[in-house]
């Protein structure tokens, strides 16, 4: 089956993902010279579930670590330009793996992933010596698969061509659908996504690079350490149905991701104890 380039499948579709309103109108406030936390405030308050859940995430040891953020204004203030859009992006990103197809992955298994791959990442880059923003990192792991989701929505019967051969397990916690799908090392899918919603390069080149870091050109750190935490975050949804998975990475794509004497056994730990209470924020049920 001849497959549409990543560029023409992103641009010739109109319902693929697309990120949230308020996102978008945050990245043009920002954009300009003048803005101020009220304003980024006011736009982010226009979706007051959104903002309540912004405010519970927001306050998560992830982000706000000993601080407690009362208000939106205040979170803007004390997280930041990136942190903020960051955190908008994240508390709505996960919802868009409920649209596939029961046939083709589970939908559970791929935003557990993603929530775990977003969280080991930025667990990971605490460990590193590149100095990489955890937010970022944070952001970056949660988007590393969405290409497996434009994949679902957009190519289901290469999806199913792809499970029926055998090249992905059907619960989402393998290889990528995405590159299963397109026969690619790289993650075309996601980063071509990724690039036309307008997010960094310090995004979008890890996530293209995440299955081949030590191809990766500028962000190789980050790179490697998406490639590490997606490994990870596969391990950790495979665990809940009781299979074990090598743990170990690759010495070189460690020494790349600026990581020394890594304890994996820790990150695990780690990366576990935050994912139920961050699952819950994000789902308003915590």
């Amino acid at each position: 089956m001849a497959l549409p380039s990543a560029r023409d499948l992103v641009l010739s579709t109109k319902d693929l993902p697309s990120p949230p309103a308020v996102y978008l109108s945050l990245s043009r406030l920002m954009g300009s010279e003048h803005w101020n936390a009220r304003e980024a405030a006011q736009l982010i308050g226009a979706d007051p579930a959104l903002a309540s859940r912004l405010l519970r995430v927001a306050n998560s040891p992830l982000f706000a670590g000993p601080r407690r953020i009362a208000s939106i204004d205040q979170a803007v203030v004390l997280l930041g330009e990136n942190e903020i859009r960051s955190l908008v992006l994240a508390t709505t990103v996960l919802d868009r793996f409920r649209d596939v197809p029961d046939d083709l992955a589970s939908a559970d298994a791929l935003r557990r992933r993603a929530l775990y791959c977003g969280l080991a990442t930025a667990e990971l880059g605490t460990r590193s010596a590149a100095g990489l923003p955890p937010d970022q990192l944070f952001l970056t792991g949660l988007v590393f698969d969405i290409g497996s989701l434009v994949a679902c929505l957009r190519l289901p019967e290469a999806v199913r061509e792809a499970l029926l051969a055998g090249r992905v397990p059907a619960s989402g916690a393998g290889p990528s659908i995405e590159c299963a799908v397109t026969g690619s090392r790289l993650a075309l899918i996601g980063a071509e996504l990724l690039a036309h919603w307008r997010l960094p390069e310090s995004v979008v080149e890890p996530v293209r690079f995440s299955g081949v870091p030590w191809e990766a050109n500028v962000q190789r750190a980050g790179a490697a350490l998406v490639h590490i935490a997606s490994r990870l975050s596969a391990t950790l949804v495979r665990g809940a149905d009781g299979e074990a998975v090598d743990l170990v990475p690759d010495e070189t794509v460690t020494v790349q991701a600026g990581l020394a004497d890594l304890s994996m056994g820790s990150v695990v730990e780690r990366v576990q104890a935050g994912y139920e209470s961050l699952a819950a924020l994000i789902d308003g049920t915590g």
